[in-house]
């Protein structure tokens, strides 16, 4: 079996999210008899055949080259899924997440399976996936020391009586574009570091976090602790570093969608770089229980009477508790288990050719995805003029009404009788060199593409966008005979749209 995971960029390559979640798992796989590849959806070879043994699993490649590529890999053989790990589903009543729940739905219909991070997450998404079985993976632990952990662990306790001193650390993304989490998370929860304070100790506070979240607002939340925070840009080895030097780890968690299916990875890197850990808020870590404080008091009992949750004498039961819930060797294993019951599709040799259709806020990285792979990229009324599509309707600043160009390549395929319509674009050498006038559309269609100069206001291109794609799509059918569309821009519209007109259907029928 060769297991590939699809990441949409380069910048994700280096992310915590691969080292964690995928790359503790390539060694596991390997003594397996597995092959485990990471690349971004955009250098995978255009030109790949793949077998019945191929998966190929989406990480956040949330826009149409996911959708169109994994329904080209599918019609190929190979088994196709998707990797879940951030809930922006379940939240249906929130807009900023509408295109989000449409690349989900959307990717479900073509998935053979999918991969979750929790079981609360596997909850949310099922119902996107109906009968399509979900497997949750837990993210796997880094290798620890037991041993030397212990001689670390009895150090730090030495350390905190002498000095009558707590170091405390707060590790993680300190912010996210949508939800209040991470340094508000820290703020909000700050207080319980006081108990430390009013039993006799002092608190240092080390910060370690994302530049981007050290902005104004970032910084103002910091400012709110009771206790001084020092703060440093996260890196793997000053994380590494400052688990070795703290005695706690400060892991709060609000109780919002997104929070709490989070996984258990925060705690768990907590626990095996040698910390205690002082949980506060939503019971994220509640299968940690054990080795877990919910307040500062407590900890400082354990800590005065040689006890702590997490020291020499319980570091095996630990050991064992970490086997259980993030082993890699275990969840490697139950992977493989999961995937060999999949079965693979049969090749579908007869699919129609794969086209993008671009809308008002196409980008020129699906446009380029679509054209290394040979697939049609066609332009609309509403796509900005400028990208060498294959075909493009539109109003053209050197014509006086719509007219539909198109690429020598292009021309050659179009297969309806328009074909005796085509003429070569005087003085074009390259591009868009051959043009179909408007006299060769039907009326509904040149009304269609006359008002939308005339649609200036927001509203008026809302309501006037869904039927110009519309009428896009059936123009480039005839033009090439039935293709396999797939919408740039994943537009909620005009999902909604296409909905009430596939119901008016089933009702007239």
């Amino acid at each position: 079996m060769t297991l590939t995971f699809l990441v949409p960029s380069p910048t994700y390559l280096t992310s915590a999210g691969n080292r964690i979640r995928y790359q503790r798992l390539r060694e596991p796989l390997a003594r397996a008899g597995q092959t485990l590849n990471i690349t971004t959806v955009d250098r995978l070879d255009a030109g790949i055949r793949p077998e019945k043994q191929d998966i190929f699993l989406f990480s956040k490649v949330q826009d149409a080259r996911g959708v169109a590529l994994a329904q080209a890999l599918r019609s190929h053989g190979a088994r196709v899924g998707v990797d879940l790990f951030d809930d922006y589903f379940s939240q249906t009543n929130d807009a900023r997440f509408a295109q989000q729940r449409l690349w989900l739905g959307a990717m479900a219909r073509t998935a053979d399976f999918f991969l979750c991070s929790t079981q609360r997450m596997k909850q949310t998404v099922q119902p996107y996936f109906g009968e399509v079985p979900g497997h949750v993976l837990n993210d796997p632990f880094d290798r620890f020391d037991l041993a030397q952990l212990g001689r670390r662990l009895v150090s730090k306790r030495q350390a905190a009586l002498a000095s009558r001193r707590i170091d405390v650390l707060w590790f993680g993304m300190g912010d996210n574009p949508n939800f209040p989490v991470g340094l508000h998370d820290l703020a909000h929860f700050g207080n319980l570091l006081n108990g430390f304070r009013q039993n006799g100790f002092d608190v240092r506070l080390k910060v370690l976090t994302n530049a981007r979240a050290l902005d104004t607002r970032g910084l103002s939340l910091l400012r709110r602790l009771s206790v001084r925070a020092e703060i440093e840009e996260w890196t793997r080895a000053r994380e590494t570093a400052l688990l070795e030097e703290s005695l706690v780890s400060f892991l709060p968690v609000n109780a919002q969608s997104f929070s709490i299916a989070k996984s258990l990875n925060r705690a768990v890197t907590a626990l095996t770089g040698g910390t205690q850990i002082l949980a506060g808020g939503y019971p994220l870590y509640a299968p940690l229980n054990p080795f877990l404080y919910r307040d500062a008091q407590s900890l400082l009992e354990d800590l005065i009477t040689d006890t702590l949750k997490v020291s020499a004498t319980t570091l095996e039961t630990l050991g064992a508790e970490l086997d259980r819930l993030s082993s890699p060797t275990v969840e490697a294993a139950a992977l493989v288990t999961f995937l060999d019951a999949i079965p693979a599709p049969s090749p579908d040799t007869a699919q129609a050719p794969l086209a993008i259709l671009h809308g008002e806020r196409s980008t020129g990285a699906i446009h380029k995805f679509a054209r290394n792979r040979n697939w049609l990229s066609l332009g609309s009324p509403f796509t900005p003029v400028g990208l060498a599509y294959d075909a493009h309707l539109a109003l053209f600043e050197s014509a006086r009404s719509p007219s539909l160009r198109l690429t020598k390549s292009a021309a050659e395929m179009v297969v309806s009788p328009m074909a005796a319509q085509i003429r070569r674009l005087a003085g074009a050498v390259e591009g868009l060199t051959h043009e179909i006038r408007s006299d060769a559309f039907d009326e509904k269609l040149c009304a269609l593409l006359a008002s939308v100069p005339a649609a200036t206001g927001s509203g008026a291109r809302m309501a006037l966008y869904p039927h110009v794609i519309e009428a896009a799509r059936s123009l480039y059918t005839r033009l090439f005979g039935p293709l396999n569309f797939f919408d740039s821009e994943l537009n909620p519209l005009l999902n909604q749209v296409r909905e009430f007109e596939n119901r008016a259907i089933r009702v007239s029928s």
